[in-house]
């Protein structure tokens, strides 16, 4: 009897928290996505929710993480473009919280098919600037695409390897840790109120991951 008290209680509040989360954020989750066969899943967040909003300048979330994994990457475009956007990515084991305002995530397992794959952008087909290096992105958590400008107004992407590693981030390119005075790629600090928002999202995309 103890029991079925006990997973009715478990139950009754999940229940709960599902309601409180939909009605907090101002409206019911809107997510759509797909774990693939290398098991990347990705989800696009929907925009009725407006406490979003304070993470940046727009409601376009996106999200990328490992199945079964705790480590999660959200992405909301910040403007015109795909490149303009806030990153942050969280170690949900360790509590790590830290937020980059370049690139765009492309998935690990793309590249490692095509290493020198095309980019699609807003206009057209990209080049990527110099050739994913298979055993340093195998060895990271994320892989973002860094605009870079080429001659004659054209531009390329790089690819940059992030690795969470105890409770710091780890940036690099193919040449290595970027410089501790390149301000374009710093890893910035998240607030406490960032924290909050983003632990909201994060519950989203667990109660999405969740449901079979």
């Amino acid at each position: 009897m103890y029991a079925a008290y006990k997973w009715l209680f478990f139950a009754l509040v999940a229940t709960w928290s599902h309601f409180a989360l939909a009605k907090y954020m101002g409206g019911s989750a809107n997510l759509s996505g797909n774990c693939d066969s290398q098991n990347e899943c990705v989800v696009n967040l929907g925009a009725p929710w407006s406490r979003w909003r304070g993470l940046c300048n727009s409601s376009d979330f996106s999200a990328l993480w490992s199945k079964g994994g705790e480590r999660y990457l959200i992405q909301c475009r910040s403007g015109d473009t795909s490149e303009d956007s806030v990153v942050w990515v969280i170690d949900a084991k360790t509590g790590f919280f830290g937020k980059l305002y370049f690139g765009r995530f492309f998935k690990k397992g793309a590249l490692a098919v095509g290493p020198n794959i095309e980019i699609k952008d807003k206009f057209q087909l990209r080049t990527l600037c110099e050739s994913v290096e298979i055993k340093r992105m195998k060895e990271s958590d994320f892989v973002l695409l860094d605009k870079r400008p080429m001659d004659e107004g054209a531009y390329c992407y790089a690819p940059v390897y992030l690795t969470l590693r105890f409770d710091k981030l780890i940036v690099e390119t193919n040449d290595g840790p970027f410089k501790n005075d390149d301000v374009d790629h710093a890893v910035h600090e998240v607030s406490i109120q960032e924290k909050r928002r983003l632990k909201y999202l994060l519950d989203a995309i667990r109660n999405w991951h969740s449901e079979p």
